[in-house]
C-alpha cells in the first residue's frame, strides 16, 4: 500500500456526479489562472474523449463482427441440429391447417352427410398430425434449450480459459500497456455478456431463423407469385438492419470502452482503499469513476433512437405485410393462378410466420451484437502472437555459467523515449554474491525485469515514436555460457531462478501452496504431498517463517487472505523468500528481499541467504550497505550505467567514491562498544520478544442480501422514481404492441370471411372487400410501428439510466464501506469489481427492451382474453380452460427458471473470476514461477467444478445492490498548527478475521510536535498502530486521544484530512503524475505540487521526462521504478499540509542517498507537526525525540522500552542489541 490515487488516463476529463444525467464536461483553466483545483487536475473534452475511443476502435484486433459471436458459439455443441428442427414444425404446421381449410372448400359442395364424413375424417387425420407435430417440436425444443444453456456455461468457460491462457503467453511489455482492471472486466462482464448471447438467445435466433427458412420453402412451393410479392416487405426490412446493426456495433464499442474505464478505476480504487481512505479521497475517485460511468450512459442513450429505429420500422413492415398479402392473395385468386382457399392460407401464414419471426428475432440479434461486441474483446487478446519460449533446455544447456551485460541500451516499451539503461557493461560471476546499489531510478530493477526476460532488447513491431522525443534505440545483449538469453527456453531458464522482489505478492491460498509454487517447473512439482511438505517446511526453516507459521492454528494450513493481507510485511517477505529457495535454483535474484523485515529477522534472514547463496549464482539488489558487506562483488550504478565495482573493502576505501557515501549516509552512531560494557559478538545470543501471530478460522459473514424479487422490483421503481416518465412511455408503446395481436386475430377472421361471403365468381365484391381490410391493416401497421419505436427507444433509455446509476451508487457504497469489510473473505478485490461489472449489465437487460416484451405479452394476453370473451364466451371458457392455465403454469417455471439460471450464473463464475482477478494483479510473480500453467490448469479446474454444480443445482435470487454506508457526523478535529498530542489509553484490539488480540491493554503517549518512532519486530503491531490512528479500525477496548479528543467522536472525514499517510508499499494509479500528488487535495496550486515534489527529491526526475508533470505513469505506475513511485507517494503526502505525519517504512524502497535527504525533509516538514515513524533501518529513527520498542507474548504487544536513541543505548536492553545488528562500522 502506498499513498493515494489517481485513477484516469490524461485524456479522462473531468469527472462528474452521474445521478442528474450526462456529466457535464468543465471548461479548461484560462491561461494564467491559478493552477489549483480540480479543474486543473484533469482537463477533458469531448474531442479528447473521442479520439480514445476512436484509438481504441481502431485496433485491428477488436472490430466486432457476427464471426465473433459464431465462432464460440459453434465450438463445441451440435445442439444446432435439434433448435433447427424445432423451428421447422410450425411452417408445417401451416401445411396442416391449409389442407384441413382446403378439404372444407371442397367438401362444401356435398349433401350434408357426405360433408359431415369427410369433414370428420379430414379433421382426425390432420388432428393428428398435430400431435405428432406437438411432441416432435417439444422434444427437440427441449433437447436443445437445455443443451445450449449447458454448452454455453462450458463455451463460456472455454473462452474464459482461453483468454486466461493467451493472456499469460504475452510478454510482460505487452500486458503492461493493459489498462488496470481491463482483464478482470472482459473476463467477466464480457464473458457474461458472450454467455447470454450464447445460451439462450443463439437458440431464439437459430430457431426463428429455421423457421423463417422453411417458412418460405413451404410457401414458395405452393405459390411462387404470392411469396415473391409478400417477401418484398422483408427487403426492407434487411436494408434497415444492414443500416442499423453497423451503427448499433460501433456504439456499442464506445459503451464498452467507458464501462472499461469505469472498472479500471474501481479495481485500482478498492485494491488500494486503505490509501484511498487515508487520503479522503473517496468523493474524488467517485466522481472519476462517475464520468466515465456518465459517458457509457451518453453514449447508451445513444443507442436508444437506434433501438426504436430497429423496432417500428420492422414491425411496421411485419403488419403492412398483412396487408399486401391479403390483398395480392384475393388478386392471385380471382385470376385463376391459385386454385383453393386453402393454398392462399398456407402461402399466408408462411409468409406471416416468416415476417412476425423476424419481430422474434430482433432481442436475440441485440443480444447477438452485444455478444459480438464482447467476444471481440476475448479474440483481440486470443489471436495475438504469443512470447517465443521455445530454445535451448536440459540437457543441452545444463552448467550455468556467468551473465554478461554487453553494451545493453534498455528504455521501457510504455516509455521508449527514456533511456533507463544506457552502454551498460557488467558481469554477475558463475557461484558468486554480486550486489548492486544506487540511487533510485538508476535502473537496478530493470536488470532483474531483463535476466528474467520480462522485457527484450529487441524494438516491438509498430512501436510509436514519441512527439517530443526520439524513441531510444535498443541494442546489447545478455548472455550465458555464450548463449544469449533469448536462445534458452523460457520456462526452463525461469525455473533455474529464483527471486525475491521488493513487494512480494502472496496468493490468497494456504502457506503451503503459496510456497510450493515455487516447485513448479522442478522434479518436485508432481511429487508426493508429503515430500512437497517436507522440502517447504525445509524452505521456511531456512528463511525463519517456520516460527511464525508453527504458531498458528491451522499452521502451514492456513489460508493467508487476499494478498497475504492477513500476514504482516515480514511475514509475507519470509514467505517469499521460502517461496524463492525451496527449488534449489542455480540462480539467485533479491531485489530488496529484506526491505520489510525487522531488525532481528533482517540479521536472521540474511544469514539464511548467505547460506543459500553459496555455490549459486546471487544477484543482490539492496539499499542497505549492512545487508551486502559480504558479497564477492558490489556494482555501484548510476544513470543506467556502472560507475564504481568491487569488494566492500575496496570501494570503502575510495572518500570520494559513490560507494563510500552511501555507506556513510547509513552509518548509526553506536559511540564505543566497550564503553557499554558488551561484547560484539553478544548480539549472536539475542532472542528479540516473540510475537503471537496468528491468524484464525474466518467467520463467514454475509456481505450479499437477498430479497424477494418482486419486492426488489418495487424498491428498484421506488429509488428510480425520477425516471418513471420513461417508464410511463414504456407502458405506453408496449400497450400499444400488446394491442396489436386482438386486433389482428380480429381483421383476420374477417378476412377468411370474405372467402365465405362472396361466391368465387364474384371477384368484384371480394376485391373490394379485401381493399377494406387491407386498409385496416396499413392503419395497424404504422400504430403498431409507432408503439414499437416507443418502446425500444423509453425502455433502452430507461435501463441505461438505471443500470449506469446503480453503477455509481454500487461504486461509491463500496469506497465507503469500513475497512473491516475488505478483510472478509467474500469481499476479495477481484469478487467485488466482478460485481461491479456483471450486476448493472444484467439490470440493464432486466429493465430493457426484454421487459417491455414482457408489458407486451401481458397486455397482449388480457387484450385477447377480453375479444374472445365478447365474441364467443362458450368457445373462450374451453379454450381457456384448457390452455391459460397450462400456459401460466409454463411460464411461471420458465421465468422462475430464467432467475434460477442467471443466478447460478452468477455464482458458477464468482469464485473463477476472483482467482483470475487475482492472477492477473500477480503477473510477475506468476512469470517469474513459471506458474502460467499451474495457474490456468486450476483456474480450469474451478470452472469444471462450477460446471458440475450448474447441473445439480439451483437457487432463487434476484439482483441486490444493498451496499450502503454511513458516516460519522460528529464533531470536527481541531486544525490548530503545531501538530497534535496522540495517546493510547489501555487499548484493546483483534483484528476481525483473527482470534488473539493484537493489543490488550496498550498505553503511549507522543506529545504534540514530536517526532516518534515504532520499531520492533515483524508482527507487533507496529502498522496496527497507524491502522487505529486512521481510523481503518476501531478499538474494542480503551480510548485514542487527539488532543484530548476521543477519535470516535470525530467526524472521521474531516479528521483524516489532518494527516498524511506513506505506507510501505507505494501504491499509485493509472493517471499523470500530477494527478496522483494532487489526489484529495484539488486545491493544490502547482507551485504547491512543485515544493512537494522537491522536498521529495522528484522534482528534477518529473522536469527530465518530456511530459514533465503531464506524464502518464501507467496502470500502477508500472513506468517508475519503486523508489520514484514511494518519493511520489512522499510528495503526495506532503502536498496535503497536515497536522500529523505517518510514515509506515516510508523510505524503505528509496537509495541511502535519497534516504538521507528525504529523512531530513521530513524532519524538516515534521517541525510544528505531529511524526509517527514505523522503521526497520534504525539509521533513519536516530534523531527521533522518542522511540516505542514495541513486543510482547501471546498477550498482545506493549511498550518494552522507550525513550530518545542515546538513552535506549544507555539500557544496553532491545534497542540497543537491535542497532549492534545494523551498525556498518564492525
Amino acid at each position: 500500500m502506498g499513498s493515494c490515487q489517481e485513477l484516469e488516463t490524461h485524456d479522462a476529463g473531468l469527472p462528474s456526479a452521474v445521478e442528474k444525467g450526462t456529466p457535464a464536461v468543465t471548461p479548461a483553466v484560462a491561461p494564467g489562472a491559478p493552477a489549483g483545483g480540480q479543474d486543473a487536475v484533469i482537463q477533458a473534452t469531448e474531442p479528447e474523449v473521442e479520439s480514445a475511443l476512436k484509438n481504441e476502435k481502431d485496433d485491428e484486433h477488436t472490430n466486432a463482427s457476427f464471426s465473433h459471436f459464431i465462432a464460440p458459439a459453434t465450438r463445441k455443441t451440435k445442439s444446432q441440429e435439434n433448435i433447427v428442427g424445432a423451428g421447422i414444425t410450425l411452417p408445417l404446421m401451416n401445411i396442416v391447417f391449409g389442407n384441413l381449410i382446403g378439404d372444407f372448400s371442397n367438401a362444401a359442395g356435398m349433401n350434408s352427410a357426405t360433408m359431415s364424413k369427410v369433414s370428420a375424417g379430414a379433421i382426425n387425420k390432420n388432428a393428428l398430425y398435430i400431435v405428432y407435430l406437438f411432441i416432435g417440436k417439444f422434444v427437440l425444443v427441449y433437447i436443445s434449450m437445455f443443451s445450449f444453456r449447458f454448452v454455453g456455461t462450458r463455451l463460456s468457460a472455454a473462452i474464459r480459459l482461453d483468454y486466461l491462457r493467451t493472456l499469460f503467453k504475452q510478454s510482460i511489455s505487452e500486458l503492461d500497456k493493459l489498462p488496470a482492471g481491463s482483464a478482470a472486466q472482459t473476463i467477466t462482464g464480457g464473458a457474461n455478456t458472450l454467455q447470454i448471447g450464447i445460451t439462450d438467445k443463439l437458440g431464439t435466433l437459430l430457431q426463428f431463423s429455421a423457421m423463417i427458412l422453411s417458412a418460405f420453402i413451404v410457401a414458395f412451393k405452393h405459390s411462387w407469385q404470392l411469396t415473391l410479392v409478400t417477401s418484398s416487405v422483408l427487403l426492407g426490412i434487411i436494408v434497415l438492419f444492414g443500416f442499423v446493426i453497423p451503427v448499433w456495433l460501433k456504439s456499442q464499442k464506445a459503451v464498452d470502452y467507458a464501462n472499461g474505464k469505469a472498472t479500471s478505476i474501481a479495481s485500482e480504487a478498492i485494491g488500494a482503499v486503505r490509501m484511498i481512505v487515508a487520503c479522503g479521497a473517496e468523493e474524488r475517485v467517485a466522481k472519476k469513476h462517475g464520468y466515465w460511468v456518465g459517458e457509457a450512459r451518453k453514449r447508451g442513450l445513444r443507442q436508444s433512437p437506434l433501438l426504436g429505429a430497429q423496432l417500428g420500422p420492422t414491425f411496421l413492415c411485419v403488419f403492412a405485410d398483412y396487408a399486401l398479402t391479403f390483398w395480392y392473395g384475393v388478386k392471385l385468386y380471382n385470376d385463376g393462378h391459385i386454385d383453393s382457399v386453402g393454398t392462399i392460407l398456407i402461402v399466408l401464414m408462411s409468409v406471416l410466420i416468416s415476417v412476425m419471426s423476424l419481430g422474434s428475432v430482433i432481442a436475440p440479434l441485440n443480444a447477438a451484437t452485444k455478444s459480438a461486441a464482447a467476444a471481440a474483446d476475448f479474440f483481440a487478446i486470443i489471436d495475438k502472437p504469443t512470447l517465443w519460449r521455445d530454445g535451448l533446455s536440459d540437457p543441452d544447456f545444463l552448467t550455468p555459467d556467468d551473465i554478461k551485460f554487453e553494451n545493453v541500451t534498455f528504455a521501457y516499451p510504455t516509455r521508449p523515449h527514456v533511456k533507463v539503461l544506457d552502454d551498460f557493461n557488467a558481469v554477475f560471476e558463475k557461484s558468486k554474491l554480486t550486489a548492486i546499489v544506487g540511487p533510485s531510478g538508476s535502473g537496478k530493477s530493470t536488470i532483474v525485469g531483463l535476466i528474467e526476460r520480462w522485457y527484450n532488447l529487441t524494438p516491438e513491431v509498430g512501436a510509436k515514436e514519441s512527439e517530443k522525443s526520439e524513441n531510444v534505440q535498443l541494442g546489447g545483449a545478455i548472455k550465458m555460457a555464450n548463449h544469449t538469453l533469448d536462445d534458452i527456453n523460457l520456462k526452463y531458464w525461469r525455473s533455474q531462478i529464483g527471486l525475491v522482489q521488493q513487494e512480494p505478492f502472496i496468493f490468497n491460498d494456504s502457506i503451503f501452496a503459496n510456497v510450493a509454487y515455487g516447485l513448479v517447473g522442478t522434479e518436485w512439482e508432481d511429487a508426493e504431498e508429503s515430500i512437497k511438505r517436507d522440502r517447504v517446511k525445509e524452505a521456511c526453516e531456512e528463511s525463519f517463517a517456520d516460527e511464525y507459521i508453527t504458531r498458528l492454528p491451522l499452521g502451514y494450513d492456513t489460508q493467508v487472505g487476499e494478498s497475504g493481507m492477513k500476514l504482516s510485511g515480514g511475514q509475507r517477505q519470509r514467505l517469499a523468500i521460502a517461496r524463492a529457495i525451496v527449488k534449489r535454483p542455480q540462480i539467485l535474484i533479491f531485489d530488496e528481499a529484506t526491505s520489510s523485515i525487522d531488525v532481528r529477522g533482517e540479521r536472521i534472514v540474511q544469514a539464511a541467504l548467505d547460506r543459500v547463496a553459496k555455490d549459486r549464482t546471487t544477484i543482490t539488489i539492496a539499499h542497505r550497505i549492512s545487508t551486502i558487506k559480504k558479497a564477492d562483488k558490489i556494482i555501484v550504478v548510476a544513470k543506467g550505467k556502472v560507475v564504481e565495482q568491487g569488494s566492500h573493502e575496496e570501494l570503502v576505501k575510495d572518500e570520494d567514491g559513490v560507494y563510500h557515501n552511501l555507506v556513510h549516509a547509513q552509518q548509526i552512531i553506536m559511540g564505543s562498544t566497550k564503553e557499554w560494557g558488551i561484547e560484539e559478538d553478544s548480539t549472536a545470543s539475542l532472542e528479540a520478544t516473540e510475537v503471537s501471530e496468528k491468524i484464525a478460522v474466518e467467520t463467514k459473514v454475509d456481505t450479499y442480501v437477498r430479497k424477494d424479487v418482486f419486492r426488489s422490483f418495487g424498491v428498484l421503481l421506488f429509488e428510480n422514481r425520477r425516471h418513471l416518465p420513461w417508464l410511463f412511455l414504456t407502458i405506453l408503446g408496449s400497450l400499444g404492441g400488446g394491442a396489436a395481436v386482438p386486433v389482428t386475430a380480429f381483421l383476420m377472421a374477417n378476412v377468411i370471411s370474405v372467402f365465405s361471403d362472396y361466391r368465387p365468381d364474384d371477384a368484384q365484391g371480394m376485391s373490394s372487400a379485401s381493399q377494406t381490410w387491407a386498409l385496416a391493416f396499413v392503419y395497424l401497421a404504422i400504430g403498431v410501428g409507432v408503439s414499437y419505436f416507443v418502446m425500444g427507444w423509453c425502455a433502452n433509455s430507461l435501463s441505461v439510466h438505471v443500470a449506469n446509476t446503480y453503477r455509481q451508487q454500487y461504486f461509491e457504497g463500496v469506497v465507503h464501506k469500513p475497512i473491516k469489510f475488505f478483510d472478509q473473505e467474500d469481499n476479495s478485490t477481484g469478487t467485488l469489481v466482478a460485481r461491479l461489472s456483471s450486476d448493472p449489465t444484467q439490470l440493464q437487460e432486466l429493465m430493457g427492451t426484454n421487459m417491455g416484451f414482457v408489458y407486451i405479452a401481458i397486455s397482449s394476453l388480457t387484450a385477447c382474453v377480453i375479444l374472445s370473451l365478447a365474441i364467443g364466451w362458450k368457445l373462450a371458457l374451453v379454450s381457456l380452460v384448457a390452455a391459460l392455465p397450462l400456459t401460466f403454469t409454463d411460464g411461471f417455471y420458465r421465468v422462475r427458471y430464467e432467475i434460477q439460471f442467471e443466478t447460478l450464473n452468477a455464482d458458477v463464475f464468482a469464485e473463477s473470476s476472483k482467482f483470475a482477478s487475482e492472477a492477473f494483479g500477480a503477473v510477475r510473480t506468476v512469470a517469474s514461477l513459471t506458474l502460467e500453467d499451474k495457474i490456468c490448469q486450476r483456474y480450469e479446474d474451478l470452472l469444471d467444478h462450477h460446471l458440475y454444480q450448474s447441473r445439480m443445482k439451483s437457487r432463487y435470487s434476484t439482483l441486490v445492490f444493498a451496499l450502503s454506508d454511513k458516516l460519522a457526523t460528529l464533531g470536527n478535529p481541531s486544525r490548530q498548527r503545531g501538530g497534535v498530542e496522540i495517546q493510547f489509553k489501555d487499548v484493546q484490539y483483534t483484528y476481525p478475521t483473527r482470534d488473539l488480540p493484537i493489543f490488550e491493554s496498550l498505553n503511549l503517549t507522543i506529545k504534540k510536535g514530536q517526532f516518534a518512532a515504532l520499531v520492533g519486530p515483524s508482527g507487533c503491531g507496529k502498522s496496527t498502530i497507524i491502522s487505529l490512528l486512521e481510523q481503518f479500525y476501531q478499538v474494542q477496548g480503551g480510548t485514542i486521544l487527539i488532543d484530548g479528543q476521543d477519535v470516535t467522536e470525530l467526524n472521521v472525514k474531516e479528521y483524516r484530512k489532518i494527516m498524511s499517510l506513506v505506507a510501505q508499499e507505494a501504491t499509485l494509479f493509472q493517471g499523470t503524475i500530477k494527478e496522483n500528488i494532487r489526489l484529495g487535495v484539488d486545491d493544490a496550486t502547482d507551485e504547491e505540487v512543485f515544493k512537494a515534489c522537491r522536498e521529495a527529491e522528484i522534482h528534477d526526475f518529473i522536469e527530465s521526462l518530456p511530459d514533465g508533470y503531464g506524464t502518464d505513469i501507467g496502470s500502477k505506475g508500472v513506468a517508475l521504478s519503486g523508489g520514484q513511485k514511494q518519493r511520489i507517494s512522499i510528495a503526495r503526502a506532503l502536498v496535503r499540509n497536515p497536522q500529523v505525519l505517518l510514515l509506515d517504512e516510508a523510505t524503505s524502497s528509496l537509495d541511502s542517498k535519497s534516504e538521507k535527504l528525504i529523512q531530513a525533509a521530513f524532519e524538516k516538514a515534521g517541525k510544528g507537526r505531529t511524526m509517527v515513524v514505523v522503521a526497520h533501518r534504525l539509521a533513519t529513527i536516530q534523531n527521533a525525540d522518542v522511540i516505542f520498542v514495541l513486543g510482547g507474548g501471546a498477550g498482545g504487544a506493549r511498550v518494552l522500552e522507550k525513550g530518545s536513541h542515546a538513552e535506549l543505548l544507555g539500557k544496553k536492553g532491545v534497542y540497543y542489541q537491535m542497532c549492534q545488528s545494523q551498525a556498518l562500522d564492525r
